[in-house]
């Protein structure tokens, strides 16, 4: 079960998809994160993804990648590991035309 899924349809964005102040989620720690599943359901158009921590004023990104029409990135087995106190977990999209589904958990 997911702790969160996101859907991003036709826009171009800097969605947060874990917020810093929300010290716990789910009676876990923010910032441990075991899995997170972004998956491109767009039918033709490869859609432009980074995963990124911001702090504010500063973005660092953990991944960038290009998801083929109909297809899913997958990063687990603690890939990720940040401190949820100080950044917001954020995806960015820089393309109109996707159909996005992002789960974290």
């Amino acid at each position: 079960m997911a702790i969160s899924r996101t859907k991003i349809v036709g826009q171009v964005t800097n969605q947060i998809l874990v917020a810093k102040q929300n010290k716990r989620l789910a009676g876990r720690d923010v910032g441990g994160i075991s899995r997170i599943s972004i998956t491109n359901a767009h039918n033709t158009t490869l859609s432009n993804v980074s995963l990124n921590i911001y702090d504010g004023t500063n973005t660092y990104y953990l991944c960038r990648a290009k998801i083929p029409a109909q297809s899913k990135l997958v990063l687990d087995d603690g890939d990720l590991s940040y401190d949820g106190k100080l950044f917001d977990l954020r995806v960015t999209t820089d393309s109109a035309t996707h159909d996005l589904t992002i789960a974290i958990k």
